[in-house]
This record gives C-alpha cells, sequence and structure tokens, in this order.
C-alpha cells in the first residue's frame, strides 16, 4: 500500500470497516456501517478486493471548525473469475474539528 492509497480486502472486511469508522463522527460511522453491512455479505462472496489511488485533492472551502476537500480516485476492482474494472471517482469530504481531531462527518460521491 502506498500514500494515497486505500484498500478494502474481502478477508479483512470487518477490520477495514472499524478502522475507517473511528475517522468518522459518530453520526456518520452509524450511516458508513449501515451501508457497509448491507454490502458485506456480495463482497466476501465475490472475493472482492477494491484499491483506490487519489489522483489530485483540493480544499473547497475552510473554517477553523470545518472543512471540506474535493478529492478525485482511480479506483480498481477484482474479483474472483471477473476481470478488474477501473471506476474513476469524485467525493466531496467533509471533516469537522470535535474534541478527538479532525473527523469525516458526510462524505458524497459523483
Amino acid at each position: 500500500k502506498k500514500a494515497g492509497q486505500f484498500r478494502t480486502l474481502w478477508k479483512t472486511y470487518d477490520e477495514q470497516v472499524d478502522t475507517a469508522a473511528a475517522m468518522m463522527t459518530t453520526g456518520f460511522a452509524e450511516e458508513f456501517r449501515q451501508t457497509t453491512d448491507d454490502a458485506k455479505d456480495a463482497f466476501v462472496a465475490a472475493e472482492a478486493e477494491v484499491t483506490a489511488d487519489v489522483v489530485a485533492q483540493a480544499v473547497m472551502t475552510a473554517s477553523a471548525g470545518q472543512v471540506e476537500v474535493l478529492i478525485f480516485l482511480n479506483q480498481f476492482t477484482t474479483k474472483k473469475d471477473a476481470e478488474s474494472v477501473l471506476t474513476p471517482f469524485r467525493l466531496k469530504v467533509t471533516l469537522i474539528d470535535v474534541e478527538q481531531g479532525w473527523l469525516v462527518s458526510d462524505v458524497q460521491a459523483s
């Protein structure tokens, strides 16, 4: 794994969800866990591996307590018995400064 790269592997799905959720606000972590719980069975059954490389990023807005960042990713998905698929993504990520530090409070994909 290199800097600016994120991976999700079917073998360690739950641990990776826990690691990601620890960097989120409580409310967004609950939403994230529901989404990942809904996707888990199909992800594991397909023995999927997803690698997302950050291609570019920029700060959209910033204040003392909140930052909105635009992130461009190239996502590579591999499943058993299937060819790899490349999907470009654009994410708007909102982080807020809370007592524990900066946490993700929202992610919008397009």
